[in-house]
Protein backbone atom coordinates (compact mmCIF):
# COMPACT_ATOMS: atom_id res chain seq x y z
CA UNK A 1 0.00 0.00 0.00
CA UNK A 2 3.00 2.41 1.02
CA UNK A 3 4.77 1.53 -2.48
CA UNK A 4 1.58 1.75 -4.65
CA UNK A 5 0.46 5.33 -2.51
CA UNK A 6 4.11 6.60 -2.84
CA UNK A 7 3.87 6.06 -6.63
CA UNK A 8 0.33 7.34 -7.27
CA UNK A 9 1.59 10.58 -5.58
CA UNK A 10 4.91 11.14 -7.64
CA UNK A 11 2.19 10.97 -10.51
CA UNK A 12 0.02 12.86 -9.40
CA UNK A 13 2.80 15.46 -8.64
CA UNK A 14 4.65 14.83 -11.92
CA UNK A 15 1.06 16.18 -13.57
CA UNK A 16 1.07 18.86 -11.62
CA UNK A 17 4.14 19.86 -12.94
CA UNK A 18 3.48 19.54 -16.00
CA UNK A 19 0.02 21.06 -16.69
CA UNK A 20 -0.05 23.24 -13.45
CA UNK A 21 -3.52 21.67 -12.85
CA UNK A 22 -4.75 22.53 -9.60
CA UNK A 23 -6.54 19.16 -9.49
CA UNK A 24 -3.46 17.23 -10.28
CA UNK A 25 -1.96 18.33 -6.80
CA UNK A 26 -4.62 17.45 -4.54
CA UNK A 27 -5.01 13.92 -5.55
CA UNK A 28 -0.80 13.96 -5.44
CA UNK A 29 -1.79 15.47 -1.63
CA UNK A 30 -4.12 12.93 -1.11
CA UNK A 31 -1.93 9.76 -2.28
CA UNK A 32 0.96 11.81 0.03
CA UNK A 33 -1.31 11.33 2.56
CA UNK A 34 -2.35 8.21 1.93
CA UNK A 35 1.59 6.82 1.62
CA UNK A 36 1.95 8.43 4.74
CA UNK A 37 -0.32 6.58 6.61
CA UNK A 38 0.85 3.29 5.27
CA UNK A 39 4.40 3.95 6.25
CA UNK A 40 3.62 4.51 9.22
CA UNK A 41 2.15 1.09 9.68
CA UNK A 42 5.25 -0.24 8.12
CA UNK A 43 8.00 1.38 10.36
CA UNK A 44 5.73 1.57 13.70
CA UNK A 45 8.01 0.80 16.31
CA UNK A 46 11.06 0.47 14.48
CA UNK A 47 13.90 2.90 13.93
CA UNK A 48 12.35 4.11 11.10
CA UNK A 49 9.61 5.48 12.53
CA UNK A 50 11.22 9.01 12.94
CA UNK A 51 10.99 9.31 9.24
CA UNK A 52 6.89 9.37 9.50
CA UNK A 53 7.52 12.89 11.52
CA UNK A 54 9.64 13.88 8.34
CA UNK A 55 6.32 13.09 6.44
CA UNK A 56 4.02 14.54 8.96
CA UNK A 57 5.56 18.12 8.65
CA UNK A 58 5.66 17.60 4.74
CA UNK A 59 2.09 16.97 4.56
CA UNK A 60 1.09 19.43 6.91
CA UNK A 61 3.14 22.02 4.77
CA UNK A 62 0.72 20.56 1.67
CA UNK A 63 -2.21 21.26 2.82
CA UNK A 64 -1.73 24.47 5.35
CA UNK A 65 0.78 25.91 2.45
CA UNK A 66 -0.14 25.16 -0.70
CA UNK A 67 0.70 27.92 -2.12
CA UNK A 68 4.29 27.58 -0.93
CA UNK A 69 4.32 23.91 -1.49
CA UNK A 70 3.76 24.40 -5.19
CA UNK A 71 6.46 26.80 -5.80
CA UNK A 72 8.23 23.87 -4.20
CA UNK A 73 7.45 21.16 -6.74
CA UNK A 74 10.38 20.12 -8.21
CA UNK A 75 11.63 19.38 -4.71
CA UNK A 76 8.55 17.28 -3.98
CA UNK A 77 8.35 15.03 -7.28
CA UNK A 78 12.72 14.20 -6.49
CA UNK A 79 11.59 12.97 -3.35
CA UNK A 80 8.20 11.06 -4.22
CA UNK A 81 10.67 9.46 -7.28
CA UNK A 82 13.07 8.09 -5.26
CA UNK A 83 10.13 6.66 -2.66
CA UNK A 84 8.55 5.38 -5.22
CA UNK A 85 11.08 3.42 -6.41
CA UNK A 86 11.92 1.82 -2.90
CA UNK A 87 9.60 2.92 -0.17
CA UNK A 88 11.93 2.67 2.47
CA UNK A 89 15.35 4.22 0.63
CA UNK A 90 16.64 5.70 3.68
CA UNK A 91 18.12 8.93 1.04
CA UNK A 92 14.61 9.28 0.09
CA UNK A 93 13.78 10.11 3.84
CA UNK A 94 17.17 12.31 4.29
CA UNK A 95 15.67 14.29 1.20
CA UNK A 96 12.15 14.32 2.92
CA UNK A 97 13.75 15.57 5.50
CA UNK A 98 15.44 18.28 3.92
CA UNK A 99 12.36 19.21 1.88
CA UNK A 100 10.42 19.72 5.48
CA UNK A 101 13.39 22.42 6.27
CA UNK A 102 12.78 24.61 2.93
CA UNK A 103 8.90 24.24 3.02
CA UNK A 104 9.11 25.55 6.81
CA UNK A 105 11.60 28.51 5.73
Amino acid sequence: MAQMSAANAYEEFVEYQKTGHSSSYWYGVAEFRAFQTAYHMLVEDTNKATNFTFCNEVYGSLVLAPEKSQEKIEDIVVVMEILSADVEDDAGYARMDELRHRLSQ
